[in-house]
């Protein structure tokens, strides 16, 4: 197989990822087989993303589209999800001295490395405020706050700092409880919800009356003369993406396994996969869909029939689902699970991006000072990296200004956005890795293990992204309901791709590498680089 340790990648940039990869996370790979058992990996794979996306921003994509539009959206990012994930696979387990961000720097160029890395870094530093500003909402659903959300804030982020500093065997632990609440949640509202289309518990039994079937009535789309449907569906898939967003991570325990495991831990994880989001994306939304209608008042996004926003302190819709048919206690315990699953993905977010931030110090991708902080960290236990991804947690306090609610759609589409961009990297990394082998006449038999999909499942993931990017430009540009072009709309929605472009030009212009001079410059220094990157061991 091949040997990137080896390589003269290595011995060209000394300073970069691989050393810190190989340093931080191979060295200590016995000691996470010792930390991270079957358990984990299985729960985690299940409920990664399962946080403020899935559980309470996906109101807003039921009563902008319906629930049948928010299914379609589903099954959509799913099949590129699938097809993503095996590319992905192949690239970890052949190349585990290698960060997912890497991969666009190794197998693209320098300035789509910098540019990714910047933006995902950026998407897991906002995840944290996101959730916790979702979290005091739902509080504020129950307990009126006035004046003492920001005790609610500060009380949220004084538990995740205490859970940042655990033990890591106990915030293993810990972060396997509350995963395993997360999916037992899911399961009880499944099997409940469907109690209740039967009228076995609860009230206004969609099968014993077909007039509460709101899939029938209002529907199962929302075809509310506001707009194009085609538009309304389309505005709901950057949320859909973000809610799925941290799959590609599930794959990183693979290059632990053992040779002769990784093809039987793809495969079933891969069945996971598809099963999670048959089951814990699809199907609840179509029993929410039968149970909720798109233009219940409560629900995020809710417009009256100007098309104005409604003032209300949403609720989450698996909360809703129990709640308007006369269950009392369920919905109680549904959204304590939820603040607890906003918690975990929070905690989660503060220890990715400490590990990112140090990353692209690694890589001379942050201001010289903050890099030289962040190489000590060995020292101070993560103190800078932490004290970075607490200081972005403050902004959850922006939740007393009034118009916080187009923050936090700002938010979601740059967590969206980057987690897409970062999906298409991987796809074209592993196609660029693929022509490298067949120009250089290498036998897939040489890898550890091969994407069964192979490229084909790669362009059919980087086609369903490029489409998706381009009709979010078109319902940004011109939104559901406008009669012109929106200029804030755009903005709120696609603020991530002229971002990312911005970061791409700042990196060109700084190392004088002028888009005129890109092709004869980059592409041959780094098809140079590739070449002397993977060595095959006879």
């Amino acid at each position: 197989m091949f040997n990137p340790t080896s390589s003269a990648y290595s011995e060209i940039q000394p300073s970069t990822t691989v050393s810190y990869i190989k340093d931080d996370k191979i060295s200590t790979e016995k000691a996470k087989k010792n930390l991270y058992q079957n358990r984990h990996m299985v729960l985690s794979t299940l409920s990664c993303g399962m946080g403020m996306g899935l559980f309470f921003a996906s109101g807003q994509q039921i009563s902008s589209a319906g629930a049948y539009g928010t299914i379609i959206s589903y099954l959509i990012v799913g099949i590129m999800i699938v097809f993503m994930y095996l590319s992905c696979c192949e690239l970890i387990v052949n190349f585990p001295g290698l960060n997912i961000l890497d991969y666009s720097r190794v197998f693209i160029c320098d300035s789509i490395g910098y540019a990714v890395s910047i933006l995902y870094c950026l998407n897991q530093l906002i995840v944290f405020p996101l959730e916790i500003i979702s979290a005091v909402l739902l509080t504020e659903s129950y307990v009126s706050l006035n004046n003492y959300k920001g005790l609610v804030v500060t009380f949220y982020i004084a538990l995740i700092f205490v859970f940042s500093f655990l033990n890591k065997k106990l915030y293993v632990e810990a972060e396997f409880v509350l995963n395993f609440a997360k999916v037992l949640m899911m399961i009880v509202f499944i099997f409940v919800a469907v109690m209740q289309i039967f009228g076995l518990v609860g009230i206004n039994s969609p099968i014993s009356n077909k007039s509460n079937n709101n899939l029938v009535i209002p529907g199962g789309f929302n075809t509310n003369p506001n707009g194009l449907l085609i538009k309304k569906i389309i505005s709901v898939f950057i949320t859909s993406i973000f809610s799925c967003s941290g799959v590609e991570y599930s794959a990183i325990s693979l290059s632990t396994q053992e040779k002769s495991k990784v093809k039987k831990q793809i495969k079933n994880s891969s069945y996971q996969i598809i099963g999670r989001m048959l089951v814990f994306y699809v199907l609840p939304f179509f029993l929410i869909g039968m149970l909720v209608p798109y233009t219940n008042q409560n629900l995020m996004g809710a417009v009256d029939k100007d098309g104005l926003p409604i003032n209300t302190y949403p609720k989450s819709p698996f909360a809703l689902t129990f709640e308007l048919h006369g269950i009392k206690l369920l919905p109680v315990i549904v959204d304590v699970v939820v603040i607890l699953s906003l918690l975990s993905v929070s905690i989660s977010s503060v220890n990715a991006s400490a590990v990112l931030l140090k990353t692209m110090s690694k890589n001379g991708y942050l201001a010289a000072f903050l890099t030289k902080l962040l190489q000590d960290e060995n020292k101070n236990k993560n103190l800078w990296a932490n004290a970075i991804a607490f200081g972005f947690g403050s902004m959850a306090y922006l939740i007393y200004l009034p118009n916080y609610s187009i923050i936090f759609m700002y938010m979601v589409s740059i967590g969206g956005l980057s987690t897409i961009i970062l999906w298409t990297v991987i796809c074209i990394s592993h196609i660029v890795f693929r022509s490298y082998l067949k120009k250089n006449k290498q036998n897939l038999s040489q890898l550890s293990y091969v994407s069964p999909s192979g490229i084909f499942g790669s362009y059919v993931a980087i086609s369903i992204n490029v489409v998706i990017l381009c009709l979010t430009f078109w319902t940004s540009l011109w939104p559901v309901g406008s009669d012109g072009i929106s200029i804030s709309s755009f903005l709120q929605v696609y603020v991530g791709i002229p971002f990312f472009w911005f970061l791409v030009l700042i990196y060109k212009l700084s190392q004088n590498l002028y888009f005129g001079l890109a092709a004869e410059n980059i592409q041959p220094r780094q098809a140079n680089y590739i070449e002397q990157y993977f060595i095959v061991d006879d």
